[in-house]
This record gives structure tokens, sequence and C-alpha cells, in this order.
């Protein structure tokens, strides 16, 4: 279509292509295939995920100025490259004399410059902090950062409880000795900082143009060390990374090298990784990264890095990086431990501190926009929602398989615990009504954080008046299980 497009249909003003189970690599072939094009003035990606596709999008409509319309609805795109793409498309309306609706996105903040000093953060007190979101009006701009929609259960759960390495010990029949144990895995450990150096840290500010601060972006935001991050947070890092250059022949570091605390990131160029003890050799290029668990503790280099061209590199150091990540743990803990004092079952449960700030550290950030699924009707249930703001509905089916609105949850109430509970299958849709902030649980936390209050949520779907349609479910879903069952004994 892009090919038909670019050679054959040099009129064409409008492009649909929403809908079309598009990725977020698409974006590149639309970005060669519409960027000269004479007369395209509207696209619509609208329920596509693409939400690595922000870089190409802000450039497309950077250079093709007749683009005035780009529909990016439910494509997961992260906040900041909405606010960018916004802001192009609003300066080539104006170019081209064409009156255009202003952009929810562009009304909070008079700035244009997303990467300016407190973007996003016009509501920080003086000291710099942001204020609860569950204070006054705060909650209308609060954010907890990327949409996230598809679980990954196994890396949650090893990085939440680790994988353990294990040593057995038996005695030997013959000596009476103990075997050999398996080598023990090396022992890790990393700074510890003092919360006066936390609270006190300022990272660096290094003044970037707005396409090396968009690439290192794109960059950070699909790198597993950093994709947890919220945009504010990522931005910070862009900004603290220095710019580095480096000679053909020159080397990074050398095999052997101690405490090395440095996380690069190439520009340009390429770089050489080679391990002198395996033989092993690797070429990193633009977009690759060096020394990743370096952010994480000290270690010795096992490889050599030699520059094979002329390279330019960013840099960003083990300090400025766990800062930044226990600030966002901190303030992720101390805002979820404020809402979850207001939802309603947990207040029934009478959770201790503790309790609470366990139930905080289990949830998971999800974002979610109008139309969005969240819990698909007859599928397996793997995560339970608290909302956060926004409204969800609630789509059951009646006796003939007809889709019937059953009813709307908001702000304290959860969705997706009785899957978890009985045990069965999603007996409903449940779909975003308008923007929808979740906190969400996998069913592994789930059962172990939220023993406490499964006594109240079972009671509560056994006597309100709300989960009348689910109830008949579950009787329809028990007769038809004893019926199966008698036609088996038979």
């Amino acid at each position: 279509i892009l090919q038909l497009v670019k050679t054959k249909l040099p009129d064409l003003e409008k492009l649909n292509l929403s809908g079309s189970n598009l990725n977020s690599s698409f974006t590149k072939d639309l970005l060669e295939g519409t960027v000269d094009h004479p007369a395209l003035r509207e696209i619509d990606l609208s329920d596509n995920d693409i939400r690595l596709g922000g870089p190409e999008l802000v450039e497309l409509v950077k250079r093709n100025r007749m683009i005035v319309e780009l529909n990016i609805q439910r494509t997961h795109l992260r906040n900041l490259f909405v606010r960018l793409v916004e802001i192009q498309l609003r300066k080539n309306a104006e170019k081209l004399g064409i009156k255009r609706i202003a952009s929810p996105a562009l009304e909070d903040d008079a700035s244009e410059d997303p990467f300016a000093a407190g973007w996003g953060n016009k509501n920080q007190n003086q000291d710099g902090e942001e204020p609860s979101p569950f204070q006054g009006n705060a909650g209308q701009r609060f954010s907890f950062g990327a949409p996230s929609t598809d679980p990954e259960h196994q890396t949650e759960e090893d990085a939440a409880f680790g994988n353990f390495h294990k040593v057995n010990f038996n005695a030997s029949d013959n000596e009476g000795k103990k075997k050999q144990a398996a080598p023990r895995r090396p022992t890790v450990s990393a700074e510890v900082y003092k919360e006066d150096e936390i609270n006190n840290f300022e990272a660096p500010a290094i003044p970037k143009d707005e396409e090396t601060s968009i690439w290192l972006l794109s960059v950070l935001e699909r790198h597993d060390l950093f994709s947890h991050l919220e945009d504010y947070e990522l931005t910070v890092a862009v900004t603290a990374m220095p710019e580095a250059k480096r000679l053909t022949g020159e080397e990074l570091f050398s095999e052997g090298d101690e405490d090395n605390d440095i996380f690069y990131i190439v520009a340009e160029g390429s770089v050489e990784l080679k391990n002198p003890k395996t033989g092993e050799v690797k070429e990193i290029t633009r977009g690759g990264t060096i020394h990743d668990l370096c952010l994480l503790y000290p270690s010795v280099s096992s490889e050599t890095a030699t520059c094979l061209s002329n390279v330019t590199l960013y840099t960003l150091d083990r300090q400025t990086y766990k800062i930044i990540l226990t600030r966002s743990s901190k303030k992720k803990r101390t805002m979820y431990e404020g809402f979850l004092q207001t939802v309603g079952f947990l207040k029934v449960a009478n959770l201790s501190k503790h309790e609470l700030l366990q139930l905080a550290d289990s949830l998971k950030s999800a974002t979610y926009n109008p139309g969005d699924t969240l819990i698909s009707y007859g599928e397996v249930g793997e995560s339970f929602f608290i909302i956060v703001e926004g409204t969800v509905e609630v789509f059951g089916r009646d006796d003939d398989k007809n889709v019937l609105k059953v009813c709307e949850f908001t702000v304290g109430d959860c969705v997706g615990e009785l899957e978890f509970l009985r045990s069965h299958r999603c007996v409903a849709d449940v779909k975003a009504k308008d923007n929808v902030r979740t906190a969400k649980m996998n069913r592994l936390h789930f059962e172990m954080v939220m023993g406490p209050v499964k006594d109240v949520l079972a009671r509560t779907a056994g006597e309100s008046d709300v989960y009348t349609y689910y109830r008949h479910q579950l009787e329809k879903m028990e007769k038809g299980d004893h019926i199966e069952s008698e036609e088996k004994n038979e």
C-alpha cells in the first residue's frame, strides 16, 4: 500500500490504516513511503500497537509539512511523543493557514519544549517534589508512566523473587564425606546511598538538541533497565548524559579493569567488544549499549572495547542511574500507599502499614485509552486491577451470547479479582470508558500478598447488587460442570 501511495497516488490526501494490526517497525516504512508525498494531509493510525514508533512519527510530521492530522489514538505511544507530534502538527497547520482544533495535550502547559525543566510537572512544589496525585486536582495530571498492557510474568517474578542457586550436599556411601558442592554464585554488592544523599543529589543538566534527545529517549525506553521509568525520569537521565568522542583504535576499557561505573550508548561509529578468554567478538553500532550491568553494581570488565572508527558516545554513571531509580521507587511506594488507604475494600480488610507497603510494592502501573480492553471475555485472567483514575465498563453476555452492558467501575474499585478467587475464565469484557490509569497485579503476587483481603472480596461478590450478573454466570458454570460430570459418569 505504501509503495502504491508513494509511486501511483500523488494526489492522495487521506490514508486510513486504522486497526490494521500494525506494529512499531511499520513506522519506519511509513516514514520512507510518505515523507515526500506532495498532497497527503491526514493519516489515521488508530488502534494499532506502535508504542515504539514515536521517533519516526515525529520525524515524519517534521519533514512532511503537508501533514496536519495524524490520528494516534489507542496506539500506546508515550505521552512525550504524542505531545511532540501534536506540537508539530499545529505548526504545519499554521504554515498552511489551516485552523486546527487545539489538542488537549497542549492545553495544560504553555511551553512547547517537552525537554524544558519541569515539563509535565507544573504542579511541583518549591522543593521540586511532585504533590500527591490524590490531593485536589493533581490526580488529573498524575502519570504512572509508560502504558503497559502485555504482562511479562516470568520477568516480573524473577525480578521480584530472584533465581536462587541450590547447592546439595550428599554423603558419600563409601568415604562418608560430602560430595563437592556446585560452585556458588559470586557475591554481588552495590553502593548504598543515604537518605540525604538521595534527596540532595542534582543530576547534571547537559543541553542537547531535540533530535538527539528524542533518539536517546527511544533507546532508553526499549532497554530493560529503563523501560519501567516514567517519561519525566527518562528525560532526567537523557539530560544527564554527556557526549564523548573517541578516535579509531582507542580503547574505552580493557579486560580486567575494575570498578567500572559508566554505561555507554553508541550514537555514531562502531565499537568492538572482545573477550580474550573465550575469543568471542561482538560489534556494537548505533543504538547499541555497552556495560549495562555496571549500572547495577561494580564489576570487573571481562572484555576489551576498541573503537573500530571514530565514535560518538553518550554515557551515564551508576550513581545518577541508581538515585533516579531510588527516587522513582520511593515516589511510587508513597503515592500507592496513600491511594490504597482510600480504597474501600482495603479499609474493610483493616490492613497493617506493613501489608499496605507490601501491596504497594507488588503493583505495576498501566494506562489505557478510551476503548482499550483490560480483560477479555473467555480468556484466562492474568491480572487484577485497581482503578486509580477514570471509569471502565463491563460487558457480559446474555443466554443467547449477545453482548450487554453490565455495570461500570471507577476510582477505588477493582476488576479481575473474581477470576483469581474462583479460578475460572473471564465472564465479561472490561473496557476503558475514558482515559484510565490502573494499578495492576499478576496472579502470583495476588496469591502472595492479597491473603488478608480475599474474604472481603469474596463476600462483596456474594452480596453486592453490582455482582448480580457475575453470580448468575457462576451458577451457570457450576451447573454446566455438574451436567458434564454426570455425562462422564454415564
